[in-house]
C-alpha cells in the first residue's frame, strides 16, 4: 500500500510541475487571434512565435502521455506481485488507487512562485540581542564580585584572615569575566590589606609564642626552685633525735602512719613523695578523693596546710570515717627518720582538740601517751580517747624513700 501511495504522489508532482500560465489543446493548435497588421514583416515574425509555442506544447503532451503509460505499467506489476504474496487472504488485497484525472485536450501551465520567509530575524537583530544578554550577565557578575569584596573587607576589619582569604579567592574567579578597573583596583587594595593583616598576626603570633615559651620556662624554673626548696626544707636535724626515735621503738611503734585514697598512690609515686596540702596546686598535683585534715588553720606558730599530718596510732578515726563514706582508704607506713627533721612537731593528742601541747624538740615526745595510742578498746567517752590520736607534723615534703610500703599499702577492712 505504501508503494501505491508513493507512485501516486510522484505522478501528481510530475503533473503539477509541467504547467505554465497559458492553456493549449492536446493534438490541435489554435492560432491566437491577433489584430490585423498591415506590416508583412511583423506578421511573419508572429507566425514563427506561434509555431514555437505549438511545438513546445506538443512535446509536453507527449512526455505526459509517456509518463502516464509507465505509471500504469508499474501499478500493474505491483498489483500482480502483491496478489501472489497474499493468495491465502484474498480479502486483504490492495486496490489500485485512482489515477489523477487529467483531460487530454488541455493542460494547465503556471509560473512557479518561490516561498518567502516573513519576519525572520536578521544578523543585526541577533547581534543586538546577544550584546544585551552579555551586558546583563556582566552586571550580575559585577554585583556578585561587589558582594564578596564587601564581605572580605568586613572579615579583614575583624581580623578573620581565613574567611577574608576565601572571599577574595571567590571574587578573583569572577573578576576576569568583567572589565571594570575600579573593581580590580578595590580587589588589589583588599589583597594588600589582607597581606598586611596576615603579617601583623604572624608577628604577634611569633611574639606570643616566644612569650609563652619564656613564661613556661620561668614557671618551670620557679616550680623546680619551689620543689627544691620544699624537698630541702628538712635539711636541718634536731639534736638528740636518736633518743626520740628509740622512745617510739621502745613503746612498740616502729612506724608513723599516713592515710590517703588509693587513687592518689600513682600521683605520690610520680611526684616522688608526699607534699603538704598547701603545695598541691603549686606543684601541679591533682588529688582525687582528697581526705580533709582534721582542722584547717594554725596551732600556735604551725600553719597546718603547710604540714603533712602523720598519726602515731595505726588506724586514725578519720580514716575509718572516710572508709565508711565509701572512700578506698590506704594506710602508708612512714619511716621514723622524719622525727629527725628540725621543723617536725609533736602533739600530745588529736590536733582538732583544744588545750593540746605541741613542740618540736626531741623531749616533746614524752608528752605522747603511748599506752593510749596502743589501746584499741578506747571509746569516745574515755578521757584518754583524744590522746590515742597524737600527731606528728612534718614540714612540706616526705620523700618516697621514707614511705616503706608504697607498693603494698595497708587497706582498711
Amino acid at each position: 500500500m505504501i508503494l501505491w501511495k508513493w507512485l501516486h504522489t510522484i505522478f501528481g508532482k510530475i503533473s503539477s510541475k509541467t504547467t505554465i500560465e497559458e492553456t493549449v489543446e492536446y493534438g490541435q493548435h489554435q492560432e491566437p487571434s491577433l489584430p490585423q497588421q498591415k506590416d508583412e514583416t511583423t506578421s511573419g515574425e508572429r507566425h514563427v512565435e506561434d509555431a514555437n509555442i505549438s511545438n513546445s506544447s506538443l512535446l509536453i503532451a507527449e512526455r505526459l502521455a509517456l509518463l502516464k503509460s509507465e505509471y500504469k505499467q508499474l501499478c500493474a506489476k505491483l498489483y500482480e506481485a502483491e496478489k501472489k504474496s497474499n493468495q491465502h487472504n484474498e480479502g486483504n488485497l490492495c486496490e489500485l488507487p485512482e489515477l489523477p484525472q487529467y483531460t487530454s485536450d488541455k493542460i494547465c501551465i503556471r509560473t512557479f512562485t518561490p516561498f518567502t520567509l516573513i519576519d525572520f530575524p536578521n544578523m543585526a537583530l541577533i547581534k543586538e540581542a546577544r550584546k544585551e544578554e552579555e551586558i546583563y550577565q556582566i552586571k550580575l557578575k559585577e554585583q556578585e564580585v561587589t558582594k564578596h569584596l564587601g564581605l572580605a573587607s568586613d572579615y579583614i576589619g575583624v581580623g578573620d584572615c581565613v574567611k577574608a582569604h576565601e572571599e577574595l579567592i571567590i571574587a578573583a574567579r569572577i573578576i576576569h569575566a568583567i572589565d571594570k578597573p575600579d573593581i580590580e583596583h578595590r580587589y588589589n587594595n583588599l589583597s594588600n590589606a589582607l597581606i598586611r593583616k596576615e603579617n601583623e598576626y604572624r608577628i604577634l603570633k611569633r611574639a606570643k609564642i616566644a612569650q609563652d615559651r619564656k613564661n613556661k620556662k620561668k614557671e618551670k624554673e620557679e616550680k623546680k626552685r619551689l620543689l627544691f626548696n620544699i624537698q630541702h626544707k628538712n635539711t636541718r636535724f634536731k639534736s638528740g633525735c636518736k633518743i626520740a626515735i628509740n622512745d617510739f621503738i621502745a613503746h612498740g611503734i616502729p612506724y608513723l602512719y599516713h592515710f590517703t585514697s588509693k587513687a592518689n598512690l600513682k600521683s605520690i609515686i610520680d611526684h616522688g613523695g608526699l607534699y603538704a596540702r598547701a603545695y598541691h596546686s603549686k606543684v601541679g598535683i591533682s588529688v582525687e578523693d582528697e581526705i580533709p585534715d582534721p582542722i584547717i588553720g594554725s596551732i600556735f606558730e604551725v600553719d597546718i596546710p603547710n604540714y603533712i599530718c602523720l598519726s602515731v596510732c595505726k588506724e586514725h578515726y578519720m580514716a575509718r570515717k572516710q572508709f565508711d563514706d565509701g572512700v578506698d582508704v590506704c594506710i602508708l607506713k612512714i619511716s621514723l627518720d622524719v622525727v629527725k627533721y628540725y621543723s617536725t612537731y609533736f602533739t600530745d593528742k588529736d590536733i582538732s582538740e583544744e588545750n593540746i601541747r605541741i613542740g618540736r624538740e626531741c623531749h616533746d615526745t614524752t608528752n605522747i601517751n603511748f599506752e593510749a595510742v596502743k589501746n584499741d578498746n578506747l571509746t569516745v567517752t574515755d578521757i584518754d580517747y583524744s590522746q590515742k590520736f597524737a600527731t606528728v607534723l612534718v614540714d612540706g615534703f616526705i620523700p618516697l624513700s621514707m614511705i616503706e610500703n608504697i607498693d603494698n599499702p595497708i587497706k582498711l577492712k
